[in-house]
């Protein structure tokens, strides 16, 4: 099937291939979720091969970097579908569909209406609006100087700023580390630049993970450092760190990050801090939010990434940064250049006021009435999860609930295997019960999947209806 594919990258696919239809499921049920997954399922002819496409479902001319990825795109994207067709409420993906506050969206218009040169192509690096407004926002908040000309980028959102950053500064075979689970962009952007993704499992370390309750926490889960060093070898460049975690939610304690920073320092690593988050941070954490850069002898190994999409709810402005010294920056500038050259030219414009106003003493409240307003969302819905009989995990930060659905068993039909793959709860979730969440198997490498065994993650970013509604649809496990 996979002709001339190189042998590495056969078996990269075949790994993917199995990815979200684990060995074990049923005939009937693989079937089902290949057919749904691959087209929409009231399609005519849903199974059948796209003209022009190859048996692996990509074009004979695609590259073989391309042919390690599923070909059906990405897990969000599949099961946001597959919520549109079932008319599911979509607790899946994480984009907030809340209300936007008068001073993003006043920001928006007097940015568009400013005039043409506002409407023009912006400084390659970064508009120079929001760089300055990045480095006064983030020194306080990181506790580093930081220059807005030559140690910030901007980019078009976080996920080009990684993807920048890995074309920029991993060589062909060298080596990344990451902790499980992982956003997915992970892996694909360190395998589109040549290198080699390696893995360090974060693990529950409550005894019984299966038992409903409200005791369970993202602190819970814990890094064995250990592990982690046993991982790196002579050709291990960079180190992610990812706080708040998504999808955990968990926030690294000092601790934990000095002992991450020391492993950097005597082993010679570049370590990614995917900060996205860190501004939806919650009381109840054991410690606040606190960025490895500030630690001593990280801010010259450190790039901190960050985003608008997260940091003020607006996921399609498509906004992101990284900050970094400026050698590292002007490396990955390099590789901007060709890729969009510059980011949306009124959208920069409107984050920089945005940074602004909430640094005034008139936005001041904005980022702790936001906490406020998403605790209150992540308690009422760990109270409905918690209700229905899953172990669901409180998250410190981020918008996320990773939940563990094992306790179930048996008490759901079969095809919902709750003890496996989630992949199969969460599809047989979105058709029976009409809630849909993302299965977290695709968080891990093939390698370690069966650690994402029973555990799927919840969005809370949502209209208080709209999880109501999904609580309602929920209930329906209580009485099977």
């Amino acid at each position: 099937m996979l002709g001339s594919v190189p042998a590495a990258v056969a078996a990269t696919v075949a790994r993917t291939s199995i990815a979200r239809t684990r060995p074990g499921l049923s005939p009937a049920v693989a079937g089902l979720i290949r057919m749904s997954s691959s087209t929409p399922s009231s399609a005519p002819g849903a199974a059948e091969p796209r003209p022009g496409f190859g048996p692996d479902g990509f074009s004979p001319r695609a590259a073989d970097r391309v042919r390690t990825f599923d070909p059906r795109g990405s897990v969000f994207a599949e099961f946001t579908a597959l919520a549109n067709a079932h008319s599911a409420v979509n607790l899946g993906q994480g984009f907030p569909n809340l209300p936007l506050p008068g001073f993003l969206t006043e920001a928006a218009e007097k940015a568009v209406g400013a005039g043409t040169m506002m409407q023009q192509y912006a400084r390659s690096q970064g508009h120079m609006r929001l760089v300055q407004a990045l480095a006064k926002y983030y020194e306080p908040r990181i506790g580093i100087s930081i220059c807005p000309t030559t140690e910030i980028i901007t980019t078009v959102g976080a996920s080009e700023a990684i993807s920048s950053m890995m074309q920029a500064l991993i060589n062909p075979g060298e080596e990344v580390i990451m902790m499980e689970p992982f956003f997915d962009i992970y892996p694909a952007t360190i395998r589109l630049a040549g290198g080699v993704p390696k893995y360090v499992a974060l693990r529950p370390s409550t005894t019984d993970s299966t038992t409903p309750g409200a005791g369970h926490t993202a602190a819970d889960w814990k890094l064995d450092f250990e592990e982690l060093e046993s991982q790196i070898t002579s050709k291990t460049r960079m180190l992610i760190v990812n706080t708040p975690h998504n999808p955990i939610g968990k926030i690294f304690n000092r601790e934990e990050l000095e002992r991450l920073a020391d492993i950097a320092k005597r082993h010679d690593l570049l370590v990614l801090s995917d900060e996205v988050y860190e501004a939806i941070g919650y009381n109840d954490a054991p410690e606040p939010m606190q960025s490895i850069a500030a630690l001593p002898g990280m801010k010259e190994r450190t790039i901190t990434v960050g985003s608008a999409g997260k940091t003020f709810s607006v996921t399609g402005w498509k906004i992101g940064w990284a900050i970094a010294p400026a050698h590292i920056i002007h490396s990955i500038l390099m590789v901007h250049q060709f890729m969009p050259f510059t980011v949306v030219t009124p959208l920069q414009e409107a984050v920089a006021t945005s940074f602004e106003h909430v640094m005034s003493e008139e936005g001041s409240r904005y980022f702790g009435e936001l906490c406020d307003t998403m605790a209150g969302k992540r308690d009422r819905l760990l109270e409905i999860l918690r209700g229905v009989g899953m172990t669901a995990y409180s998250p410190h930060g981020s918008y996320f609930i990773l939940a563990d659905v094992r306790s179930l068993a048996g008490r759901v039909p079969a095809e919902a295997d709750p003890l496996g793959d989630p992949y199969a709860f969460c599809h047989w979730m979105t058709r029976e019960i009409g809630v849909t969440a993302i299965p977290t198997g695709n968080f891990y490498s093939p390698e370690h999947r069966h650690l994402a065994q029973g555990f799927i993650r919840f969005c809370f970013c949502k209209t208080d209806d709209m999880i109501e509604q999904a609580g309602e649809r929920l209930q329906r496990l209580v009485s099977m």
